[in-house]
């Protein structure tokens, strides 16, 4: 069983002496709405963070069910709706872009927490597989993030992660502005099954950070059919709102975008004080 992919070495050196650096210099601030915060695993306050809506139950697996293309799932679930303007945004593009390793592994505890609610008794998951990233991207960033969130979710559920049975062996290129038919095409072939012994007969959890058309999902859940999984079901932080579900969080979100809270450029954010997160020495 290969190992999460941490950072390590030179990158981790680097991540290390750039937090202690801000931990000197910056407050945490709520990526929400600005205020300063303490003693929070996330940056976000109490008050943005009771305006976070949650995927309600069935609604995840409803969508990717709506899906033609994809396969058979037993379960799954989001905890977040990833809507414009909404904190999840920069939640999520701080621990992907932005080198915060352990704040994705403190999202993983929370979505480890919902995958544990969400399941409500029945038979759950026996082993982890985050979606694989390239090597290409691997080198940019210094780590997977959904290895990140899997690291949180395993120290929740208690299960082990397998990061070696699935690779992705194509690099597809950004899939930011595609429709479903675009990504499909894009991510076809993209992974590549490895040992299969590890996955035959065995009831896995596809991790995911943000689910947007589902096309990532399907092609790996494609790819890993060939191992024969007892059941596969598939656990995200976050899920793009289909559409016809506005929900009650659009109100909310339009004024924090309005407020500037958010940006919307994935490598960017509108201030380095808003990057500013609780260090976390315990997953260093």
């Amino acid at each position: 069983m290969a190992s999460i992919t941490r950072p390590h070495g030179f990158t981790a050196g680097i991540f290390g002496f750039l937090s202690s650096v801000i931990d000197l210099v910056y407050p945490t601030i709520c990526v929400g709405c600005g205020k300063v915060i303490s003693k929070s695993p996330i940056p976000v306050c109490v008050s943005c963070f009771a305006g976070l809506e949650e995927v309600e139950g069935g609604r995840t697996r409803s969508f990717l069910r709506s899906i033609a293309e994809m396969p058979a799932i037993d379960f799954a679930c989001a905890l977040w709706y990833y809507d414009e303007g909404s904190p999840v945004r920069m939640l999520h593009r701080s621990f992907k872009y932005d080198g915060f390793y352990s704040l994705g592994v403190r999202l993983g505890k929370l979505l480890g927490a919902h995958i544990e609610r969400s399941l409500n008794g029945r038979q759950g998951p026996e082993v982890i597989l985050p979606i694989p990233v390239h090597r290409v991207c691997l080198t940019e960033r210094g780590y997977n993030q959904t290895e990140a969130m899997a690291a949180g979710v395993t120290e929740i559920l208690n299960i082990p992660v397998e990061t070696g049975a699935l690779t992705r062996k194509r690099l597809s290129g950004s899939q930011t502005g595609l429709d479903r038919a675009s990504r499909a095409m894009n991510l076809s072939g993209a992974f590549v099954l490895n040992s299969p012994d590890r996955i035959h007969g065995r009831r896995v959890l596809l991790l995911d950070d943000v689910i947007t058309t589902g096309a990532t999902i399907v092609e790996a859940v494609r790819t890993l059919g060939a191992a024969h999984p007892a059941a596969c079901s598939i656990a995200a932080l976050a899920l793009v709102r289909p559409p016809g579900n506005l929900g009650g969080g659009r109100a909310v979100n339009a004024r924090l975008h309005r407020r500037g809270s958010v940006t919307d450029n994935p490598r960017r954010t509108p201030d380095h004080r808003r990057r500013r997160l609780p260090p976390d020495h315990s997953s260093q």
